[in-house]
């Protein structure tokens, strides 16, 4: 079986928007949704952005502000080490405050 990582943009956005659409769902369970880069600039099918999509359905659109998960420095390489989130530097495109990143929807 293939990945979700491994599929054609178009399938991952199909996919988000069939979640985010699910409207009772969203407005009853959901009240943001952290969203990637490659997805915060997604549109649906019929053009309307994702964050619009996500905001109309009650929910509050934001992004993801780190770099994802890595093994702590200094720390012997074992099973189980300790690991950190690693965060973005000041001034990085993706801090949600970013004017695209605002322009964009996240909030």
């Amino acid at each position: 079986m293939r990945s979700a990582w491994n599929r054609p943009p178009t399938s991952r956005r199909d996919y988000r928007e069939m979640l985010f659409r699910a409207k009772e769902a969203m407005s009853k369970y959901i009240s943001g949704v952290i969203l990637y880069d490659e997805t915060i600039r997604q549109n649906a099918k019929d053009g309307t952005p994702l964050v619009k999509v996500i905001a109309q359905a009650g929910a509050l659109p934001g992004i993801k502000v780190d770099k994802g998960i890595k093994a702590l420095p200094n720390c012997p390489g074992r099973s189980g080490s300790p690991r950190a989130s690693t965060g973005l530097p000041n001034g990085s495109p993706n801090i949600a405050g970013s004017a695209q990143n605002s322009q964009n929807g996240a909030r």
